[in-house]
């Protein structure tokens, strides 16, 4: 599997060597993809082979532990371990209950932190996992918040709130894939009034998201997560290499917006 050798190079990468804690992770990721086949019908915020924003969040929050450890900041195992888990868990709250059978996952938009934090509790007490790990693993994905504070650089909470973000930002995908697919959740997000949140934002068509407006969104709210670990991503992928999260996050801002916009180095 893809995800598995993936999930070893990010682990090797660090220098770690114990196979107990990357095996750790993937066997988490396995369960939880075979139960978000069930549970999760949103489609911008799934897992492989929907969009895949889970794996694209969980392999740059893991860059971004592996730029931070190489840049002289103490980070271990159990460290990697509890950050890969907060990644494969962090958008469980999208699931729906079994016997729901309205709308979509889209509709828990508002309070998806707080569940997937709840169902991350749940799933690793079952799995017998030390409290101290669980309430770590929690409060990582509690900082995945859109508007929520924002964590210290150095946290694992830090680092999923980046990965999460440039797992978006960053893709490739993010304009012609990734924006669709949120329009069409869009339409189950309603406010208080009872607004979608495309009738809120303005959004008639998926064209009216793949704009200005959402280069606004990652400037304003998602950018501050990434920027203070773009120059520590450049030390372990420029050099010779070119940091691919850079480039692809600058040309989607000009395909947003219709001009340059230049990042700060």
């Amino acid at each position: 599997m893809i995800f598995e050798d993936n999930l070893k190079e990010a682990y090797h990468n660090n220098g770690f060597d114990k196979p107990e804690y990357v095996n750790e992770v993937f066997e988490i990721y396995k369960e939880t993809r075979e139960e978000n086949k069930e549970r999760n019908d949103t489609p911008a915020h799934t897992m492989y082979p929907g969009y895949p924003h889970i794996e694209n969040t969980t392999f740059s929050a893991l860059k971004i532990f592996e730029a931070m450890r190489k840049s002289g900041f103490n980070l271990n195992e159990i460290d990697w371990a509890n950050l890969g888990i907060a990644g494969v868990r962090h958008d469980t709250g999208y699931w729906k209950d079994l016997e729901d059978n309205e709308g979509t996952g889209a509709k828990l938009t508002a309070q998806h932190v707080k569940r997937s934090a709840a169902l991350a509790e749940e799933y690793l007490h079952e799995k017998n996992f030390p409290q101290d790990r669980i309430d770590i693993i929690k409060e990582t994905i509690g900082y995945t918040e859109v508007f929520g504070p924002k964590p210290e650089i150095t946290s694992l909470g830090g680092m999923l709130a980046g990965g999460d973000a440039l797992g978006l930002i960053a893709d490739p995908r993010y304009v012609n894939t990734y924006l669709p697919l949120l329009w069409k959740e869009f339409r189950d997000f309603k406010d208080e009034e009872g607004r979608t949140m495309n009738e809120k934002l303005g959004y008639k068509t998926i064209k009216d998201i793949q704009g200005p407006n959402s280069a606004v969104f990652i400037r304003k709210i998602l950018l501050p997560a990434v920027e203070l670990y773009l120059p520590y991503l450049d030390k372990v992928m420029g050099g010779e290499k070119i940091n691919l999260y850079r480039l692809h996050l600058q040309r989607n801002l000009e395909s947003l917006e219709g001009n340059i916009v230049r990042l700060p180095q």
